[in-house]
């Protein structure tokens, strides 16, 4: 198999040959070129099968991918339903544990979350927001603002939920907002 490698190599020391011959042609350069030239026509051919070869193998693979992904989220949606309807069994058969020496399965509660339900109701003193730009270019943001004598802008609001839990903690009802407690299996 030719490679284009070694014809660009070949190429250019035959170049480098014709330069210490002063730039003279010679009937043997002449038919060293042609052939060159006919192994360059080949080693791009090959070179072009190669590729395609590749862009094959890059097109299984993504196939494969999406195939097996399909499959890993049908399973994981079966897991989830068994183990949603094994939680509501214990739950509803007021079942905390069961263990058979070996294996164990048991209901445990979760630690306390926030649950927003209405973000439009949350107050501002719990939302933060972040700028999604790198650091140079909010750098000039920064600057230009501070010329113009503007407030640097804010985007992405987020719902500082640390803090919700700390102010439910001490008894602060937060609108649009809930502290939940859910229950969940544990499999060993």
């Amino acid at each position: 198999m030719i490679k284009l490698y070694d014809v660009s190599i070949e190429k250019e020391n035959l170049f480098k040959q014709i330069d210490i011959d002063d730039g003279e042609i010679t009937l043997d350069v002449e038919k060293a070129l042609v052939v060159i030239a006919e192994k360059e026509e080949q080693a791009l051919i090959v070179t072009k099968q190669y590729v395609e070869q590749k862009k094959d193998l890059v097109k299984i693979a993504k196939d494969r991918v999406t195939y097996y992904s399909k499959i890993a989220k049908e399973l994981q949606k079966r897991i989830d339903n068994t183990t949603a309807y094994m939680l509501e069994y214990m739950l509803s058969n007021e079942i905390a544990c069961v263990s058979n020496g070996i294996e164990n399965v048991s209901v445990v509660t979760n630690p306390p979350s926030v649950d927003v339900f209405d973000e439009g109701v949350v107050p501002e003193s719990v939302v933060w927001h972040t700028v999604k730009m790198d650091k140079e270019q909010y750098d000039l943001l920064k600057l230009a603002c501070s010329i113009a004598n503007k407030d640097v802008p804010d985007s992405t609001p987020s719902i500082d939920k640390v803090k919700i839990h700390e102010l439910h903690r001490l008894g602060v009802e937060v609108a649009g907002t809930q502290i939940i407690q859910k229950q969940r299996l544990k499999m060993r």
